[in-house]
């Protein structure tokens, strides 16, 4: 029990942690995968969330309306944290790919990856970056993607 505490810990952490990048507007339930990976100086991190269903029931009523006001990080402030306006997808032509173009991909387990992938090709869902992340809203699948690289 002793070891599992630490482990806890950390995990409830990282879980605060990216969820802080994550707009006002946007809730969620829990988390579905957390990884990260880093350097001394810079790293790379993958969250994917399950959509609270509040989130959700905006979502599929205003669509992209919902989302005019969510371009500010919760827990962070300045440039590196305010995304850009949010769009429908697909994704833009350069980001289509084998989903590498989601910052840290290689982090994420590959079926949900792939199913991500796909719902991003079409029309549906939603998304938007910042200087140093992507954030991906899927509502077919209720999930909320952030990735960053820095």
């Amino acid at each position: 029990m002793v070891v599992a505490s630490p482990y806890i810990a950390y995990k409830t952490l990282i879980y605060f942690h990216y969820k802080s990048y994550l707009p006002d507007a946007i809730n969620v339930s829990y988390p579905i995968s957390i990884n990260e990976e880093g350097g001394f100086r810079e790293g790379c991190g993958i969250a994917i969330f399950r959509l609270s269903d509040s989130t959700l029931e905006g979502i599929e009523s205003k669509g992209v309306t919902f989302l005019k006001n969510a371009t500010q990080a919760r827990g962070h402030s300045g440039y590196y944290n305010k995304y850009e306006p949010w769009s429908e997808t697909p994704v833009p032509k350069d980001w289509i790919g084998d989903g590498r173009w989601l910052i840290c991909s290689h982090l994420a387990e590959e079926e949900l990856l792939l199913k991500i992938v796909s719902a991003s090709k079409k029309s549906g869902a939603y998304y938007t970056k910042a200087p140093e992340a992507e954030l991906v809203i899927v509502p077919s699948l209720k999930l909320v993607i952030f990735s960053s690289f820095g």
